[in-house]
């Protein structure tokens, strides 16, 4: 373990069964409703439909009115628009704009939610450089119309894009505007900036696909298994068309300056059916986009360039719109039909969303063991129980993986049959004879590996520990020899490719590491790091590092460097190579190694973290330790871990991580926190409780309850009393406001209820509404006083607040 300051990256936690806890709607899903048809039921019973659903928004693309009023005391948001052809006498009479908002919003509003007004449709590629150059003094004499009403900030005007509006889209990171409407994009982004309004674009990875029909298109498109299409300008590979569409578009405004400009997804859908000769169209890939967007969106894992908050999002369509022109698939977008059933089922009824999601917790509580969370089992100690009873430990949890840092037999042994994944390692001392001499490599296979195998779940071997950053030169040019020899052992045992063979380095590895973009190795290793990533990458073996925020907290010992390292509210930090806000250390120190591998043609080497943890004590010199600070870096690394979000460049999936360490090294040399990492204690009771064993993962059967003013809390075991998280008096507005994003950008905490027109709206203030998010973030994420942190702005109260109001 070495210390090294990195950079840090966002956290998402994810919290599967908040999720049947939700309110009625989630306000980052919306539809269009097109009206080009002539078999639509009555709006009174297009209201009841979307009800009945989880779509929070609704985008018309008029102001009618009988469904506006419809929609009245729903909560649901409503998105009306002008159209092309209003534009010219909206730009040119300020009366008929004032007009517009007194006939379409007026009479309607607050009762309709009435959220956005856009101005026309496409209007920037229409072809009609009449309605270009008049469309933003348009938008100016709405919003003026607006606030003369008292309604601007309340609501937005904006007007929507088709994804033409770009020159450059291809990769994302290049994404920039079209020439030809730079004077007019110009003065729109002034607005947009001005007024706090999106911007708003149509992506349709159906017409992607469409132009270049290929099977990996396809699955690219459909959020399906495919390769990813690699960004060279940010070293993130994209795994699906969407977020490669949304993140050009924002390339294109941070290049403009608009970095603080939302974007909404005005349209985006698949269709189900279509023409003979058009490509793309059926019920398969309609139901797999759209199910597969909704689920991505719902995993609240944004953008590899906007992560941690889903893109607001405007699924199309409704209905089909039967009367339309153009190629069949125009008349074939709608996800229900005109009786109100399904045309094919997304998930987007409520009851399939519980199920569906019951379904996804059962699985996510009551499996054996977690393959991306291991642990080191370390042995500098003469008070360890025997492996038979560590054995016993290990298959009461949910850790799936364990790594010792030689290859005891006793311990091998004992976990023979358990399916735990089992990491061995040689000696520092044993890789000059590996490297010099096949033989040795044959028999330290013969000894520890073939008599355990397959019953003992051998999966890797490591090469030493941290021999690149050792100072032993001659260990450093035999390390790659003594793995290829261990590799011919093991092909010669007809165990290539079942058991990997790697080595783990220190972060000291790295010559630069922050910002995590420009991560790169000394170029005092370049000769030995080319050829380790040559055989990781001919035998498809892990890079495995250990990266300690610990130790960046301890050589930067400020508040906000801990709340940075322990995952817990902070500001962030900002990577200007990618344009990533990292908000943790963890995914920080990880994509740094990630940029490197990167740079060095190895984007498809797998990182594996090897070592990671907190102590628990130390000496009373030592700045860090303390049972605080480790329940909260290893019980929040771990959510985030099975929260499957991954890194910001390495979206989607967890990084194999192996916690340091199952018991405390008594024996250890070096500082007292070397000798107080351990999570159990010999007797094998928690040194504190992270959520590893499966009973303190399995929840009592879950009920839907009644949205209240507060949530209600779940049904939690016996042991925990009740409990309230609220903010501390005197916290400052800017600090709840913190709190509030914070809790809210959680995959599974829900804030739409203190939205506008939601339940808990009011009172609309800062304190009420973080109130409201700090405290169903805490009832959610198992009611442990280190989820009641935020950066001690909050304390536990046995008062029900709610009850207090």
């Amino acid at each position: 373990m070495e210390k090294l300051l990195q950079t840090s990256a966002f956290f998402v936690l994810s919290i599967l069964f908040q999720s049947l806890f939700s309110a009625n709607s989630q306000s980052f899903i919306g539809i269009n409703y097109g009206q080009v048809a002539d078999n639509l039921p009555p709006p009174s019973e297009t209201a009841k439909l979307l009800k009945s659903t989880s779509i929070g928004k609704v985008r018309l693309y008029g102001a009618d009115p009988g469904i506006i009023e419809a929609l009245a005391n729903s909560g649901i948001g409503i998105v009306i628009g002008t159209s092309n052809a209003d534009i010219p006498t909206l730009a040119n009479d300020p009366n008929f704009a004032k007009q517009w908002i007194d006939s379409n919003v007026i009479r309607y509003y607050p009762a309709s939610n009435i959220i956005v007004i856009t101005v026309g449709n496409e209007v920037l590629t229409s072809g009609e450089q009449g309605l270009v150059s008049q469309l933003v003094q348009a938008m100016h004499n709405l919003q003026e119309a607006l606030n003369s009403a008292s309604l601007g900030g309340k609501i937005k005007v904006s007007t929507v894009h088709a994804m033409s509006v770009l020159k450059q889209s291809e990769p994302p990171s290049s994404g920039s505007f079209d020439p030809a409407f730079s004077d007019t994009m110009k003065g729109l982004l002034g607005f947009l900036k001005d007024t706090g309004s999106p911007f708003m674009i149509n992506p349709y990875p159906f017409f992607a696909y469409q132009s270049d029909p290929r099977p990996e298109t396809l699955a690219f498109c459909l959020f399906q298994p495919n390769s990813g299409r690699f960004d060279s300008g940010t070293n993130i590979n994209y795994m699906n068309m969407f977020d490669a569409q949304v993140d050009a578009v924002r390339s294109a405004l941070n290049a403009m300056d608009s970095e603080d400009v939302e974007i909404v997804v005005a349209e985006t859908g698949w269709a189900y059916k279509g023409d003979s000769n058009e490509v793309g169209p059926s019920i398969e890939n309609a139901k797999a986009y759209n199910g597969n967007l909704i689920a991505h969106l719902r995993s609240m894992v944004g953008t590899p360039l906007m992560p941690g908050k889903s893109v607001d999002t405007y699924l199309f369509a409704l209905y089909d719109e039967d009367l339309k022109p153009g190629a069949g698939s125009e008349r074939a977008f709608g996800l229900f039909k005109p009786d109100l059933t399904m045309t094919y089922d997304v998930g987007l009824s409520k009851t399939s969303q519980q199920v569906r999601i019951f379904t996804v917790l059962q699985f996510w509580v009551f499996a054996d063991s977690e393959s991306f969370i291991g642990i080191n089992y370390g042995q500098v100690a003469d008070n360890l129980p025997p492996p038979s009873e560590t054995a016993k430990l290990l298959k009461s949890t949910s850790i799936g993986k364990v790594r010792l840092y030689g290859a005891d037999p006793a311990i091998i042994n004992a976990l023979a049959n358990t399916g735990i994944g089992i990491v061995v390692g040689t000696s520092n001392g044993d890789i000059p004879a590996l490297a010099n001499d096949p033989n040795f490599a044959n028999q330290w296979i013969n000894t520890n590996v073939k008599p355990y195998y397959p019953a003992s779940n051998i999966i890797l071997i490591t090469v030493g520990n941290e021999v690149m950053t050792s100072g032993d030169q001659g260990l450093v040019t035999q390390l790659v020899p003594a793995m290829h020899n261990l590799q011919e052992a093991l092909n010669s045992a007809s165990l290539g490719g079942l058991i990997k063979v790697s080595t783990v380095h220190a972060m000291s590895v790295l010559k630069q590491s922050e910002p995590p973009s420009s991560g790169s190795f000394d170029p005092a290793f370049a000769d030995t790091m080319k050829g380790l990533l040559g055989f990781l990458r001919d035998t498809g073996s892990p890079f495995t590092i250990n990266p300690y925020p610990f130790f960046a907290y301890q050589s930067d010992p400020r508040p906000e460097t801990l709340a940075f390292c322990l995952f817990q509210p902070n500001s962030g930090r900002f990577d200007s190579g990618t344009k990533i806000t990292y908000m943790n250390m963890f995914d920080a120190q990880v994509d740094a190694i990630r940029s490197a591998l990167n740079a060095m043609d190895s984007k498809n080497v797998e990182i594996v973290v090897a070592e990671t943890g907190w102590p628990y004590k130390g000496d009373q010199n030592e700045v860090g330790p303390s049972i605080e600070n480790a329940k909260a870096y290893n019980g929040n690394l771990i959510a985030h871990l099975r929260s499957m979000v991954g890194t910001p460049l390495m979206p989607g999936k967890s990084v194999d991580t192996y916690l340091f360490a199952l018991y405390d090294e008594n024996q250890k040399l070096g500082p007292g926190s070397e000798r107080a990492f351990g999570l159990f204690k010999p007797d094998r009771t928690m040194t504190y409780d992270v959520g590893l064993s499966k009973s303190s993962q399995t929840p009592t059967t879950p009920t839907t309850p009644t949205t209240p003013r507060t949530p209600t809390t779940p049904a939690t075991p016996e042991t925990k009393t009740k409990a309230w998280c609220v903010p501390k008096g005197g916290v400052s507005d800017a600090e709840l406001q913190m709190n509030l994003d914070y809790a809210c950008s959680f995959k599974g905490i829900d804030c739409g209820p203190i939205q506008p027109g939601g339940v808990c709206f009011e009172p609309n203030t800062v304190a009420s509404h973080a109130a409201f998010a700090m405290n169903l973030l805490y009832q959610t994420a198992g009611r442990n006083p280190w989820n009641c942190d935020f950066s001690q702005t909050a304390t536990l109260t046995s008062t029900n607040p709610s009850k207090s109001t």
